[in-house]
């Protein structure tokens, strides 16, 4: 009988053009991160804590934003009150706790004005040497470097989780109950920290000789995520099936798949997670990954599936000069993300946009910031 009023219910939501989605408005979304943390939390009070809380909140509403992804764990730490993982709370070491709980903190206010919020997690960046040094010996990750286990690797310059063991996916889904069991969020958002960038075989490959797989090493790797990507999806479900469960992957698919083994197309095949927040961080004039074929191919992956998309955009290039090929366009096109929102609503299992990040958008230099806010006052006027 339960079963028959779900066909039923997602008949309804498919003939009156709507995704089968556990979202069910448009998600206009903000990156929160570490970054934002080191402003509004390294030494303040809790008062003055809970003020930076309240003024981020109202920035979002202000500009019509309804979903916030706040960073939880940023480098195999934690932005709350955990057992698992070192807090990042620091004034002279890392795990000196204060004395209140920012996530806590975050959701309360964000719920009490009907925002959303969802953890995100980094799952297998850890510290630089540096810092490693001065987490606790208690905690796992630490006790797994003093032990020169294969669990935790450094590489070029930080630690790393590696992908390839139990241990280190069991660490991770302890990580993802302590904070959907914990907290009251509304989902769990995973940035696209896999395997590091451009890996070579000196990572793992005594491990990918250990293992029975027959695969090559780059199949292995994916298989590897894989293996974690569907065990979080599991997880969650057993804890909330309301929660929800998305990654943000590179805008580059290609670099996704092959230089730090996200293997989105099989996430989205097997309906692993609920949407996928590409960072498709290019403008139009591009030479290598314009936007408009970028987003074509990212809505050519969820395309049939009900797999939501909600499109990553880039708020930190508005005014800002690089090396891009684009960098004129950032500058000189005072419309450039109206306009990508504008193209994402037209593309398949839209779902919403994202935008990177808080920090560009309300805290950079006073010029780049009130650049940014002009198109932020023109995209809420598009919200009905």
């Amino acid at each position: 009988m339960k079963k028959t009023f779900l066909k039923l219910l997602i008949t309804i939501l498919i003939l009156n053009g709507c995704s089968a989605s556990k979202n069910t408005e448009e998600i206009r979304a903000v990156w929160v991160s570490y970054i934002d943390y080191t402003q509004i939390l390294w030494g303040k009070s809790e008062t003055e804590f809970k003020q930076s809380v309240d003024e981020i909140i109202e920035h979002c509403l202000d500009y019509k934003i309804n979903t916030i992804y706040l960073h939880a764990s940023a480098f195999t730490d934690a932005y709350y009150d955990s057992e698992i993982y070192p807090t990042q709370y620091i004034e002279k070491e890392i795990g000196a706790k204060l004395s209140y709980d920012p996530l806590e903190i975050f959701i309360e206010k964000a719920h009490q004005k009907n925002l959303r919020i969802e953890a995100w997690i980094n799952p297998f960046r850890s510290l630089d040497k540096e810092k490693m040094n001065t987490v606790p010996d208690h905690y796992i990750v630490k006790q797994w470097v003093n032990q020169n286990s294969r669990n935790v690797i450094y590489y070029k310059d930080r630690y790393y989780l590696n992908p390839a063991y139990q241990e280190v996916h069991d660490l991770i889904l302890d990580v993802v109950s302590e904070i959907a069991e914990n907290y009251e969020i509304d989902g769990l958002h995973m940035d696209d920290y896999f395997y590091p960038d451009h890996v070579d075989d000196s990572f793992d490959l005594v491990d990918y000789q250990k293992s029975s797989q027959k695969d090559s090493i780059e199949e292995w790797r994916r298989n590897n995520v894989n293996e974690l990507v569907k065990a979080i999806d599991k997880k969650l479900d057993l804890i909330d099936d309301d929660l929800v469960f998305g990654i943000s992957p590179a805008g580059n698919l290609q670099y996704s798949r092959d230089s730090i083994f996200g293997d989105v197309e099989t996430w989205v095949k097997e309906e692993w997670v609920d949407y996928i927040a590409p960072q498709i961080y290019f403008g139009y004039t591009n030479t290598s990954r314009p936007f408009s074929s970028t987003l074509k191919q990212w809505s050519d992956v969820v395309k049939g599936t009900d797999v939501d998309l909600v499109v990553g955009l880039a708020a930190y290039k508005i005014n800002q000069e690089s090396n891009n090929s684009d960098s004129k366009e950032w500058i000189e096109d005072h419309d450039i993300l109206i306009k990508q929102i504008q193209e994402s609503k037209e593309m398949s299992n839209y779902a919403g946009y994202a935008l990177y990040s808080y920090h560009s958008m309300f805290r950079g230099e006073s010029d780049d910031v009130e650049a940014v806010m002009q198109q932020l006052e023109e995209i809420a006027e598009l919200v009905e």
